[in-house]
């Protein structure tokens, strides 16, 4: 296999395209990381414990698509998640976890009603239902610049306000700038920073630089080519 080149050697030149599509794009994401094609699904497995890491209690080893019952709202607007996904750990656990790219108006109470939109879906008609709620995660990933700060990920949960420990694990939520993804990467960076400027600068590279230079990634620039 060649040696990859620096990233500065892989930066598409004025006049030239990239063969890789826009993954902010609706289409070009959901082609890539579709849960319900094995191609494809190990990618969005990939990305959600990468993106979720501090979060998890146990990694997510199985996802796929959760076909939502009803619309609560009866709103257009409350049902444009890229992903509903129902989630499996590697203890057989089950999460219900939502991928939005989020348009900035009410930010933050979006992402509230999101997630309990998907609480509210959980339950089951009759008396019967004990209130066994799935934790629950919306991961919103955003183009604009939300908070004042130079933080790219901002993580909330429900928590004791006098010991900070989480109160429960049935709301949980994960917002992305990516705005403020600058455009160098060094080799050693995590997982996570590895992520967030692919997710931002694919459609920018002619081939997968040397410090992208992972399985996780190489595999997804196969299913991120422009067709």
């Amino acid at each position: 296999m060649a040696k990859r080149k620096p990233l500065k050697d892989c930066i598409v030149k004025p006049g030239e395209k990239s063969p890789f599509a826009n993954l902010l794009v609706d289409l070009a994401f959901k082609k890539a990381f579709d849960p319900d094609k094995p191609s494809s699904r190990e990618n969005l497995v990939n990305l959600l414990n990468d993106l979720l890491e501090p979060q998890l209690k146990r990694p997510i080893k199985n996802v796929w698509t959760r076909n939502v019952a009803k619309n609560l709202s009866g709103s257009r607007e409350s049902r444009t998640a890229i992903f509903d996904l129902h989630c499996e750990d590697d203890m057989g656990n089950l999460i219900e976890i939502e991928v939005q790219i989020r348009k900035q108006d009410h930010f933050l109470k979006r992402l509230a009603f999101y997630a309990s939109e998907i609480i509210a879906n959980q339950a089951e008609p009759g008396d019967e239902w004990d209130y066994d709620i799935k934790p629950t995660y919306v991961i919103a990933l955003t183009q604009h610049t939300m908070f004042d700060d130079d933080r790219i990920v901002h993580r909330a949960t429900v928590t004791d306000l006098d010991t900070g420990e989480q109160f429960l694990d049935t709301f949980n939520f994960t917002a992305i700038e990516l705005s403020k993804v600058p455009f160098f990467i060094e080799p050693g960076s995590s997982s996570l920073r590895k992520w967030l400027f692919f997710l931002r600068f694919l459609d920018k590279l002619k081939e997968l630089p040397a410090e992208l230079d992972e399985k996780k990634f190489e595999q997804l620039t196969e299913r991120s080519k422009v067709s």
